[in-house]
């Protein structure tokens, strides 16, 4: 897990287990939010339809278009035990201009 990223709780939608979590690091806070994109963690098997149609039930926002990648684990050593960590699909989702999804309440 990388220590300076953070994550909100996931969330279902439907009959899937298409968890999405919201994904921040500095990087994609600075350069994101000012195009009104966000970046979820999802699950592998999610489409693109079922991440736009979640994150406009759960946040109550519309969705212009879903970008998504897969970002491979890395293989990591603890001694002579060599692991890999787990695979994450994420989706970098653009709202309609004027949309926005609040990160923190009470800030």
């Amino acid at each position: 897990c990388i220590q300076h990223a953070k994550a909100g709780p996931p969330i279902s939608v439907g009959g899937y287990n298409n968890n999405i979590q919201m994904f921040q690091t500095p990087g994609y806070v600075a350069l994101l939010n000012e195009q009104n994109r966000y970046v979820f963690d999802v699950d592998m098997k999610a489409t693109k339809y079922d991440i736009a149609r979640a994150v406009e039930w759960a946040f109550d926002v519309k969705v212009v278009s879903v970008n998504t990648y897969r970002r491979r684990g890395k293989m990591k050593r603890r001694g002579f035990r060599e692991k890999k960590r787990p695979d994450v699909k994420r989706a970098i989702v653009t709202l309609t201009p004027g949309d926005t999804i609040v990160l923190f309440e009470g800030a």
